[in-house]
């Protein structure tokens, strides 16, 4: 783990949680391994932060309110920036139906 952290230094992630003490935890580590954060709990929120599109990877629950999934959201990030992006999409959903 202490490789990856290391890795992190300088890094910026944006993140789209809605849970909100899920977000501060993860908000929380990635900080303390130096990272700069940029949170949103939607991705219709995420949408409007400027720079949003120029992070160095990003974390989204799939299941967000409003009317865009975490995967349209990275979704809208692959087409802002025109190339593929680094991102992790998260889920506590046990639903089978996705």
């Amino acid at each position: 783990m202490k490789k990856s952290a290391k890795n992190l230094k300088k890094k910026s992630v944006g993140t789209t949680i809605d849970a909100a003490e899920v977000a501060q935890a993860l908000v929380q580590w990635l900080q303390a391994q130096g990272a700069r954060v940029t949170h949103c709990r939607t991705a219709d929120e995420a949408l409007t932060v400027p720079g949003i599109g120029t992070a160095d990877f990003y974390l989204s629950d799939h299941r967000l309110p409003g009317r865009m999934s975490g995967l349209d959201f990275l979704d809208a990030m692959r087409a802002r920036r025109q190339e593929e992006v680094q991102a992790v999409l998260l889920t506590g959903d046990t639903s089978s139906h996705f």
